[in-house]
């Protein structure tokens, strides 16, 4: 890969890492960082990563957006003086620093109450040899997957350059009892055949999350659904206290 190709694809995945998170719905402007803000998590990392560093958080809780700057070197590469050969396992041996970053910088990232859990499946390198890696995480509440969250960093040529956190804050501060998983399937398809004149309506997975609807937690399972009247698949997300879809 040529040095326009490199350049052309880190500016493109780069602008897709940094694009202002949207699961969180913020009413207010978000709060603009840079050098100089008076936030206090954000002021003790600007100060540990060095360089110049700039990015955005939520008014209301503080909680970073998204943030990017000079770079903090993670692993062997172009970009510091870091000695040895990356991992073998590259994408993983990040993953890892990831998470230590992320557990370091919880108050600065927004994450009280929140678990990542690494998405190797959307996780992506880019070049031969690679020199971007962009590396995407799950959010866990309660040990509950939350619908639409996702942190994700993006490392090119070994340094650490920008970060994203998309996640509606705060977190939920308890489980709640919730229908047993084939009760709440069974009358989900009550509903559908009620609602929609779907009959006998075939699910596929209808794993548990939360979702944050108007300010508020519900527990949620989601699946698909096939019309077995006519073949065609939904997407569907009901209740998993009531079953209401």
């Amino acid at each position: 890969m040529n040095a326009f190709s490199r350049l052309a694809v880190g500016a493109v995945a780069l602008s897709i890492l940094v694009s202002a998170p949207c699961a969180a719905g913020q009413a207010a402007s978000p709060l603009a960082l840079d050098q100089s803000t008076p936030h206090a998590a954000w002021q003790r990392f600007v100060k540990g990563a060095g360089g110049r560093w700039r990015g955005e958080a939520e008014q209301a809780s503080g909680g970073l957006l998204w943030a990017r700057g000079s770079g903090i070197p993670w692993t062997p590469g172009r970009g510091n003086a870091l000695q040895g050969s990356p991992a073998i396992d590259a994408l993983a041996a990040l993953a890892s620093r990831a998470e230590a970053f992320a557990r370091d910088q919880k108050q600065l990232l927004g994450l009280a109450g929140f678990d990542l859990r690494f998405d190797a499946s959307h996780s992506r390198s880019f070049g031969s040899p690679p020199f971007l890696f962009v590396l995407v995480f799950g959010v866990e509440a309660a040990g509950v997957s939350v619908q639409d969250a996702r942190v994700t960093f993006a490392v090119e040529n070994g340094n650490l350059v920008s970060f994203s956190v998309d996640v509606p804050r705060p977190a939920p501060d308890r489980l709640v009892p919730v229908l047993d998983g084939d009760l709440a399937r069974s009358l989900a398809s009550a509903e559908l055949g009620r609602k929609y004149a779907m009959k006998d309506p075939e699910w596929n997975g209808a794993a548990l999350a939360w979702r944050r609807v108007e300010g508020a937690w519900h527990l949620v399972r989601e699946g698909l659904v096939r019309d077995l009247a006519n073949g065609e698949t939904s997407r569907v997300t009901f209740s998993a206290r009531t079953g209401d879809v």
